[in-house]
């Protein structure tokens, strides 16, 4: 009985660990050329850190993974944003609120 208890919490904390890993995990990526992230992330985390240089299409693409819900968490305070690729904004409208600030519906 005493082994098959030590088994359990060994499992226990084996499924903990896993756990956290996963949650705690983040994909970092640099992006060297503009427009060309979607070939460099094929499986992100649920969190992602991007320095480099990116432009509307890679502004679109990390869109549609924060959509569908792929990209949870993206900091971005490493990239610089030019000028090029697709507009990133087809269906996207600004409405103003009585707070002064611009609200972003997707």
């Amino acid at each position: 009985m005493k082994n098959h208890t030590k088994l359990c919490r060994l499992f226990a904390v084996a499924c903990v660990c896993l756990i956290s890993i996963n949650i705690l995990a983040v994909t970092e990526l640099h992006v060297e050329t503009a427009g060309t992230l979607s070939t460099l992330m094929s499986n992100p985390d649920k969190e992602v850190k991007l320095t480099g240089v990116i432009n509307g299409s890679d502004i679109k693409y990390l869109r549609q993974l924060v959509a569908a819900g792929t990209v949870t968490s993206l900091d971005w305070s490493g990239v610089r944003i030019v000028s090029g690729g697709q507009a990133q904004a087809e269906q996207c409208s600004m409405k103003h609120t009585t707070s002064r600030a611009a609200r972003w519906q997707p």
